[in-house]
């Protein structure tokens, strides 16, 4: 019993799962203490959960790449909502629809690109 645990608590998975179980604990603290437990609510702590769990990766590389990727991803739509904003001069009904347009163009080339990384992720004989 003990063996078979020490060599699961050893392996690459268990201790990717241990850091980020540890970094959403520390990143949730505050709300179960009641002197910072307003702060928390007020100024929506939660979202250090979410992006502890979605940034997290099992390599510094992973992490460092995909935060890369993200800041470009926010920039850029960034980008994109500032010129759905002028090009429809600011009137609502237009910002939706020209909205809808340019996510569902963002989306597909997304999810395109993501078929791709799926991909070759199924080409390494480990993962399979």
């Amino acid at each position: 019993m003990f063996v078979a645990s020490s060599h699961f608590f050893r392996s690459e998975f268990a201790q990717f799962g241990i850091r980020a179980a540890l970094a959403t604990l520390a990143g949730t603290i505050p709300a179960f203490l009641a002197q910072s437990y307003n702060f928390f609510t007020e100024y929506r702590g939660v979202w250090i959960t979410m992006t502890v769990v979605l940034g997290m990766s099992p390599t510094t590389g992973a992490s460092i790449s995909g935060l890369a990727w993200r800041c470009v991803g926010t920039v850029v739509g960034g980008l994109c909502a500032m010129a759905v904003w002028y090009i429809v001069v600011g009137h609502v009904p237009g910002v939706i629809v020209f909205s809808l347009v340019v996510t569902s163009i963002r989306i597909r080339h997304c999810l395109i690109q993501s078929d791709l990384d799926f991909y070759f992720f199924l080409q390494d004989p480990r993962r399979v």
